[in-house]
């Protein structure tokens, strides 16, 4: 597993990394990575899998700073909520996929990024499976685009090739006229986001509105991390006991935007 920053440099990731806001991480052939954040919240990727951490800010004292984003960009996950998930609303956690966007709150979900012809027979989309809790599930909104009237599409002219010379003789040529604005089309209205309760599954196709599937077409075959990502022997520790007449420490708090690699 690898992370690849901003500015396009990669490292190489190990037990203990820490990776934070604007990395890619990358799972490659055969390999399960699971990252746990400072919220206590988890994700496990598959391989062949590219995740990007768009912006990650946890504080414990101040819940209305909660904020998280992700983006899903190829492959799939399974993430256990934390404190941001189960405190906060659906707003202050977002999760993005080629074809969808999502509030999460207070649950234990798979996605799954099926890119055309990277998941065998299943359509391409986004699938979400709710194991608890529930998540709003709506497609990405379309952005239109402006056409203006009476202004052609310039074609291409060869680099560094010269402006065309005026003809000998010819009569000058006539300005444009003013093309009035034109204002930009409105964009369609937003399909209704769809709330996956859990025992559920969502589907965001390619171009349409999200839809309940009656049972898994197959994504969850594609997800089968090793027996040891399931147990929970990398739990936080238990708070040390204090001792009579030793005063306490307080731990120390920790970053507001970094996450550990498993």
């Amino acid at each position: 597993m690898f992370a690849v920053r901003a500015d396009g440099s990669r490292r190489i990731l190990s037990v203990q990394s820490t990776v934070g806001p604007g990395d890619t991480l990358v799972t490659e052939d055969k390999t399960y990575a699971r990252v746990r954040f400072t919220d206590t919240s988890e994700v496990t990727f598959r391989p062949k899998t590219q995740f990007q951490v768009e912006a990650y800010n946890f504080d414990r004292e101040a819940p209305e700073k909660d904020n998280i984003a992700f983006r899903l960009i190829k492959g799939a996950m399974r993430t256990v909520s934390g404190l941001i998930g189960k405190r906060s609303t659906e707003l202050a956690y977002k999760l993005d996929t080629p074809t969808a966007t999502m509030g999460i709150r207070g649950t234990i979900f798979g996605v799954t990024v099926c890119l055309p012809g990277t998941c065998g027979n299943v359509a391409p989309g986004t699938y979400v499976n709710v194991i608890e809790g529930r998540v709003a599930v709506a497609p990405l909104p379309v952005i239109p685009t402006v056409q203006v009237p009476g202004i052609p599409v310039p074609s291409a002219a060869p680099s560094g090739a010269p402006p065309a010379a005026p003809t000998p003789g010819a009569p000058p040529a006539a300005p444009s006229p003013a093309v009035p604005p034109v204002a930009a089309p409105a964009a369609p209205p937003a399909a209704a986001p769809l709330l996956v309760a859990a025992g559920q599954i969502g589907y965001v196709p390619q171009a349409g509105p999200p839809v309940q599937l009656p049972s898994d077409p197959g994504v969850g075959q594609l997800f089968s991390p090793p027996v040891a990502f399931t147990r929970t022997q990398d739990a936080p520790p238990p708070p040390a006991q204090q001792q009579p007449g030793v005063p306490a420490q307080k731990a120390p708090a920790p970053s507001s935007n970094e996450c550990v690699v498993r």
